[in-house]
């Protein structure tokens, strides 16, 4: 039979869970659309700058 304080850490753990929950979703609503807008354009950049790297490399090798 589980200790009973394993159960009190697991609702502990449930209502740590909860509150991280609600202030993501407040994050998100505050500053979300913004940041994923900024976050592909850095993806983007990134990716074009490495298919660069990779097009001099092969155009190097032929």
């Amino acid at each position: 039979m589980p200790h009973k304080n394993a159960a009190t850490g697991r609702r502990r753990r449930a209502w740590r869970i909860l509150l991280a929950s609600v202030v993501a979703g407040a994050r998100w609503e505050a500053a979300g659309p913004a940041i994923t807008f900024a976050a592909g354009a850095a993806f983007a950049g990134l990716a074009d700058a490495a298919l660069l790297v990779v097009k001099a490399t092969m155009t190097q090798k032929s």
